[in-house]
């Protein structure tokens, strides 16, 4: 699964670099924390984006769960 921070190109626009990646971490580690809840594995991190695996140890089906969960977990959390 990859996610993005919705909107960080326009809010780096209007902030600090300090600001910008401070808020940047504050997502990375709350996102990775959901995925790894769920059973997943944040794999990549590339600016604001994150690649996760699902699936390591576990049936296509059950990964599939794991990735819903990961998301629903991040919903939680904001």
């Amino acid at each position: 699964m990859f996610i993005d921070m919705r909107g960080s190109t326009r809010m780096a626009e209007k902030r600090l670099p300090f600001d910008t990646m401070f808020i940047i971490n504050r997502f990375v580690t709350a996102v990775s924390s959901g995925i790894e809840q769920a059973g997943g594995q944040p794999n990549q991190f590339v600016g604001d984006g994150i690649l996760a695996l699902f699936g390591l140890d576990a049936t296509p089906a059950a990964a599939s769960r794991q990735a819903i969960d990961a998301l629903a977990q991040d919903r939680r959390q904001r």
